[in-house]
């Protein structure tokens, strides 16, 4: 789910920040540069989330540590996903602006994913 919303996040970041170049007065080396900062980006996002993520849990257990967060288990759960963001980028750098331009489809996949593998294990993770 984590690098589905990371996804749509960047994607509206691409939009934003740093849309495509169509103007006819754009010279190619300026639209190689934005393509470049594209990838760039969507490499960026893909790899962090792990680490992001991470850091968040243990900021909060740092704070709170009533609260009950198992850091131990939070690393497992980034180790876990470290597998879909070598998959994730090497598509990324396989596919180029082709997969830079259809990352909200691929946001929308791994978050319909997610709610597969949910509910398939639904009852196990309820055991949790």
């Amino acid at each position: 789910m984590r690098h589905g919303i990371v996804a749509f996040g960047t994607a509206a970041f691409l939009k934003l920040c740093l849309p495509i170049l169509t103007s006819p007065s754009s010279t190619a080396s300026a639209i190689a540069a934005r393509s470049s900062a594209r990838l760039a980006a969507v490499l960026s996002s893909q790899a962090a989330a792990s680490i992001v993520a991470f850091g968040q849990l243990s900021k909060t257990q740092d704070a709170s540590p009533k609260l009950g967060y198992n850091l131990d288990l939070a690393f497992q759960i980034v180790s876990l996903s470290f597998p879909l963001t070598i998959v994730l980028n090497t598509a990324t750098a396989l596919g180029g602006d082709a997969y830079v331009n259809g990352l909200p489809l691929v946001g929308l996949g791994l978050c319909a994913l997610s709610q597969v593998v949910y509910r398939v294990n639904k009852g196990q993770i309820d055991e949790l």
